[in-house]
């Protein structure tokens, strides 16, 4: 039965309105519809629910994935007018925690998998909470610092444990979220430039060698078994504002991914190649829109979107003990900035939220104060001009002759 096929007791409603959302790679439009929703798991409380039937794309879906949408978890404010997300609709009836948990898996299909049919091995996602099973280790939150998109503030980028250098409000700039519909993990032009150059260095060009168009993103690099050269590549290192952090204590926490992770398997056949060869595509790529730490970026940790305490924290999810890796992605231990640490290629502001770029959202304080200023300096400017208008309007009305206008202006 197609969707427009639908019987006569059905819950589906058409609104009749059509919705085109553009996102930084790609975009979606379809017709926006109304219906009866409900979960096949407890809790299956039934709500009426908004969504957009699509149908049409393009650069959205992963081609060969079969996926068929895109569940939106994101805040009201990025929603199209009068429309309710479905996160904040099912909150609002059933009274769950504005709480939800996602463990991407994707680490099983880029390497050797142990238990591939496990149920351990599988994505999740958890509304309403966290689920402790699915994660190892201690989960470190950083502060979301706009509710727009799920925003937080990178103070410092590695790679192979080096820092890059760069100031701050260049990892940020203009934003830095977290988003699992975005596939790559998408740096500002500088970042990608600077990260490209150091993946590039030394054992790495022994395998890609100058290809640019690889870097870019439009070339595979591929390998016959039983070659691994996964331990060529250097792991990539982001540090995050722990929600802890104050001026006093500047604190940060440190996540590390693995080159399983940014080099993505594909599809690529050549007659050069064997049946059996690897082929793999470089899975980080250059932004205009900001940093977005894609589901490039958050495999192999279990992400809690805590809404309700405005943090997003981040572990290692146990999807990673079924993922033959020559090592697992870590996310590190809380750590405090001190003066000792800071040095030509590693210098944050102590206050860690100067990172966050500000241009597009100025401080209306002093604009409002500004402007106060130029009004009252544009009425004392006007004042003597009014006072002569009234004067003469006086003079005219009254038909004073010249001896009485004497007279009144004494």
């Amino acid at each position: 039965m197609s969707y427009q096929e639908l019987p006569s007791e059905s819950t589906f409603e058409w609104l009749h309105d059509r919705i085109s959302v553009q996102y930084s790679q790609g975009f979606w439009q379809g017709e926006l519809a109304d219906d009866e929703l409900k979960f096949t798991v407890t809790p299956n409380l039934p709500i009426s629910a908004k969504f957009v039937v699509i149908d049409y794309s393009e650069y959205f879906f992963v081609n060969g994935s079969n996926w068929q949408g895109i569940l939106g978890l994101g805040y009201q404010s990025i929603a199209e007018e009068g429309i309710e997300p479905f996160w904040e609709t099912y909150i609002d009836e059933h009274n769950f925690e504005d709480i939800f948990s996602l463990g991407l898996c994707g680490l099983q299909s880029k390497s050797k998998i142990e238990l591939q049919d496990s149920d351990e091995a599988q994505g999740v996602l958890t509304l309403g909470g966290a689920d402790s099973s699915k994660f190892v280790g201690a989960m470190q939150y950083t502060p979301i610092v706009r509710t727009t998109y799920f925003e937080v503030v990178i103070m410092d980028m590695k790679v192979d444990g080096q820092s890059l250098g760069l100031d701050c409000k260049e990892y940020n700039f203009p934003r830095t979220i977290v988003d699992s519909g975005t596939t790559n993990l998408r740096l500002p032009r500088r970042v990608f430039d600077r990260v490209v150059a150091e993946l590039a260095k030394d054992s790495v060009s022994s395998v890609v060698g100058h290809q640019r168009a690889f870097w870019e993103g439009n070339e595979v690099i591929c390998w016959e078994p039983p070659e691994e050269k996964f331990d060529l590549f250097p792991s990539l290192s982001v540090s995050l504002m722990h929600s802890s952090s104050n001026e006093s204590h500047p604190s940060y926490f440190e996540m590390t991914i693995v080159p399983e992770q940014y080099l993505s398997p594909v599809i690529f056949t050549d007659e050069t190649l064997s049946e059996e060869a690897k082929c793999y595509r470089f899975s980080i790529s250059a932004s205009q829109d900001g940093t977005i730490l894609g589901s490039t970026f958050m495999e192999g940790f279990y992400v809690k979107f805590d809404r309700s305490k405005k943090q997003i924290g981040f572990a290692l999810s146990v999807c990673t003990k079924y993922a033959s890796l020559n090592k697992p992605p870590t996310v590190g231990a809380v750590r405090t900035l001190d003066q000792s640490e800071v040095g030509d290629n590693f210098n944050p502001p102590f206050n860690l939220m100067e990172c966050k770029f500000n241009m597009y959202e100025p401080n209306e304080r002093p604009i409002l104060v500004a402007a106060y200023v130029l009004i009252s300096i544009a009425c004392l400017c006007l004042l003597p001009l009014l006072v002569t208008f009234i004067h003469g309007q006086l003079l005219e009305c009254g038909g004073y002759d010249d001896d009485d206008k004497d007279q009144l202006i004494e």
